[in-house]
C-alpha cells in the first residue's frame, strides 16, 4: 500500500489508481455489496519487481465489514459503528447502519484520493473516533490547499466525493 499512504504521488498515478478502485467498488455496489472499510490497508498493489508504478494494479481486499444491502436489516444492528474513523464517512459515525449505502463507499475514496494527491489526510492528526466525530459536520479543505499542483477537475472530484451529505456524492 506504499502508493496508498506514501504520497503525494503524481496525480496521473493517483487519477488511475482511483479510477481502478472505483471500478472494483462499482463492480461490488452492482452486486448490492457496500465495502464500509476502504483504507489503505485493504488495498493491495499488485506490481512485478523492478515495474514501473504506472503498471501498478490496486486490489480491493478485506470485506469482513462489508454489508449486503438487500439483507441489511436482518445482518446489522442500529448502533454499531463498523470501518475505521479516519476513512468513514459522516453517516457511519452515526452508527444508523440502513443509511450506509455505496456513498459510503466513495466518501471513503475520496479520503484516499485526498491522501494520494497531498501526502496526508483530510483529517490529520485525529487518531479516535472521538476526534472523528467532532470533525463530522467540518467542512474538508479542498486537496488544492495542501497540493497547489492538483488540478482543479481532480480536486473537484475529490471534494465531491468527501461531501457530508451522501447525496451530494458521487451516485456511483
Amino acid at each position: 500500500t506504499q502508493y496508498m499512504t506514501g504520497g503525494p504521488i503524481p496525480e496521473r498515478i493517483a487519477a488511475r489508481l482511483l479510477r481502478d478502485l472505483s471500478d472494483a467498488v462499482q463492480h461490488a455496489h452492482s452486486n448490492s455489496v457496500v465495502h464500509r472499510d476502504i483504507k489503505p490497508e485493504n488495498v493491495l498493489i499488485d506490481r512485478m519487481p523492478g515495474e514501473s508504478p504506472d503498471s501498478a494494479t490496486p486490489r480491493l481486499t478485506d470485506f469482513g465489514l462489508a454489508r449486503i444491502m438487500d439483507h441489511a436489516m436482518r445482518m446489522s444492528h442500529s448502533g454499531i459503528l463498523v470501518g475505521t474513523p479516519r476513512y468513514m464517512a459522516p453517516e457511519q459515525l452515526t452508527g444508523r447502519i440502513s443509511q450506509h449505502g455505496p456513498a459510503t463507499d466513495i466518501y471513503s475514496l475520496g479520503v484516499l484520493l485526498y491522501e494520494m494527491l497531498a501526502g496526508c489526510g483530510p483529517f490529520q492528526g485525529i487518531d479516535s473516533l472521538a476526534q472523528r466525530v467532532a470533525t463530522v459536520q467540518s467542512p474538508v479543505p479542498s486537496v488544492r490547499q495542501k497540493q497547489s499542483s492538483v488540478s482543479r477537475d481532480l480536486a473537484t472530484i475529490c471534494s465531491r466525493c468527501l461531501e457530508f451529505r451522501p447525496a451530494d456524492r458521487y451516485a456511483s
